[in-house]
C-alpha cells in the first residue's frame, strides 16, 4: 500500500503583508488537503494560523514540535501524524514523522 504525504513549503521571508500570506497558506492547504506545512522564515507565532486551519477545516493540525533551538523553520501537521524533533540549530530543524504505514525523517 502506497500513501501520498502532501506538503507545502513557503519561505515567507520579508512578508509584508501577513493576512496574503495566511490567506494563501489556508487556500492552498486546503485545496491540496496538505498533510504538512513548513514555513521558512515566517515571523509570526502558529497559534493563529493554526486555529483557523482546525476551525476551516475537519482536519486538525498542531504545530511541529520545536525546542526553541531552530528559529528558522515553522510547521504545521496532521494530528493524524506522530512527530519527534531529532536535532534542532539556528538554521534548520530535523524531525521524525511517524504514521501506521511509514516513517520518514524530514530535514
Amino acid at each position: 500500500m502506497c500513501a501520498n504525504l502532501n506538503v507545502l513549503f513557503w519561505n515567507a521571508h520579508r512578508t509584508t503583508h501577513k493576512e496574503n500570506i495566511d490567506n494563501c497558506i489556508i487556500e492552498i492547504t486546503k485545496e491540496k488537503d496538505c498533510d504538512l506545512v513548513v514555513l521558512a522564515e515566517y515571523d509570526e507565532p502558529l497559534d493563529d494560523l493554526c486555529s483557523i486551519l482546525n476551525t476551516k477545516f475537519k482536519n486538525r493540525y498542531k504545530p511541529l514540535p520545536n525546542n526553541k533551538g531552530c528559529d528558522k523553520i515553522k510547521g504545521i501537521v496532521k494530528n493524524k501524524f506522530q512527530m519527534e524533533s531529532i536535532q534542532e540549530q539556528s538554521r534548520y530543524q530535523i524531525v521524525k514523522i511517524e504514521t501506521t504505514l511509514y516513517k520518514l525523517i524530514l530535514g
